[in-house]
């Protein structure tokens, strides 16, 4: 497999909203480079960006050809209608423009969508689920994963029967996803158990939607930040 690892961007009402300024520092996600470390080491062809300190860090600085508009997402709403397959083009444009900040020259084989852990409301799913359809759209022979705790909040079987009936992506990891994903790969690959794979939703053949009981264990082995726009995080001082 030939495996694309996003951390996706979040918005928020601007009241809540973080700075995202040049004097302003953030850590890289840990969390990716965990996943990452672990998959590597198991041999797995990963690339792995960061799409939310880039967007965010290229808004502020000056509105180009790859500024992105962030307030077309905040409508829930339009975003469901676009999921459903209802033609948006200022949305679609908007989201090939935050895509263009990373490579996808690779066929990848799996998308990877990290969501981020924060109780920040609907809108950072919302955001994250509008990407998968469109990578849906444009590699519909790609497996379209999404991750991250706040998942657990809002995504459910009925909702997930939904996003699988638009054909908005295939599974979702729910809990610590690194032996999660290490066991799926190997089951798409020999006998699709897939009620093997922890924290694991998914649609069987007849319809039906499962969802496995969580892996609640982390697997801290290798940090690897390897592809994050490491320069992105520093303090740029003026």
């Amino acid at each position: 497999f030939k495996i694309k690892f996003l951390k996706c961007p979040y918005v928020v009402e601007a009241s809540h909203s973080p700075s995202f300024t040049l004097e302003t520092t953030y850590l890289p996600p840990i969390d990716m480079a965990i996943i990452t470390g672990y998959l590597r080491k198991r041999g797995y062809d990963i690339d792995q960006d960061d799409l939310n300190i880039k967007m965010h860090r290229e808004n502020a600085v000056k509105q180009n050809s790859n500024y992105v508009d962030i307030a077309v997402f905040s409508s829930s709403e339009r975003a469901l209608d676009y999921i459903a397959g209802k033609d948006d083009k200022y949305l679609e444009d908007n989201i090939k423009r935050l895509l263009s900040k990373t490579s996808l020259a690779k066929q990848y084989d799996i998308f990877l969508l990290s969501t981020f852990s924060y109780n920040l409301g609907i809108s950072p799913i919302i955001f994250v689920l509008s990407i998968a359809k469109y990578l849906k759209k444009k590699y519909p022979y790609s497996y379209i994963i999404l991750g991250g705790r706040i998942l657990r909040r809002y995504i459910h079987k009925n909702n997930f029967c939904f996003l699988r009936k638009h054909n908005c992506l295939d599974f979702v990891i729910l809990g610590y996803g690194e032996q999660s994903l290490e066991i799926l790969f190997e089951e798409l690959v020999s006998s699709k158990a897939l009620n093997k794979v922890p924290g694991l939703m998914y649609e069987e053949r007849e319809g039906e939607v499962k969802c496995n009981p969580q892996n609640e264990s982390v697997y801290l082995e290798t940090l690897d930040f390897d592809g994050l726009p490491m320069e992105y995080y520093r303090l740029e001082c003026k």
